[in-house]
């Protein structure tokens, strides 16, 4: 039977419609971005690493504990993941972790820095 030209319409529209739907479809937001989006920080999606630290900054307490949830996940990630939202997330907290006080020690005292 020869196709019409109703049935070819048909068919491309879903094919259209199909191709769009995979195309915008966006995975599930990951426990680490959900925390940071529950605690204020919004969509992060299309933020850069740097604009996610300078949030973190201010909120230092949230971001040693997502450092802290990230060591699991960034252990099995691949070479993109640093550009997904979580990635950008991971490093952002990671940088702000690496400069958190730390106590001195010495003489059997601790001394932490400033005090």
């Amino acid at each position: 039977m020869p196709y019409t030209s109703v049935s070819l319409r048909i068919f491309g529209l879903a094919v259209i419609l199909f191709t769009f739907w995979g195309c915008t479809q966006q995975p599930p937001p990951s426990p680490i971005v959900q925390k940071l989006h529950d605690s204020g920080a919004g969509d992060l999606s299309n933020l850069s690493q740097l604009n996610i630290q300078e949030w973190l900054v201010k909120h230092k307490d949230l971001a040693y504990q997502v450092d802290a949830m990230c060591k699991p996940v960034q252990e099995k990630a691949t070479a993109a993941w640093q550009d997904t939202t979580e990635g950008k997330v991971c490093g952002a907290a990671h940088q702000i972790t690496l400069a958190r006080p730390v106590p001195v020690q010495g003489d059997s005292v601790s001394h932490w820095p400033g005090k």
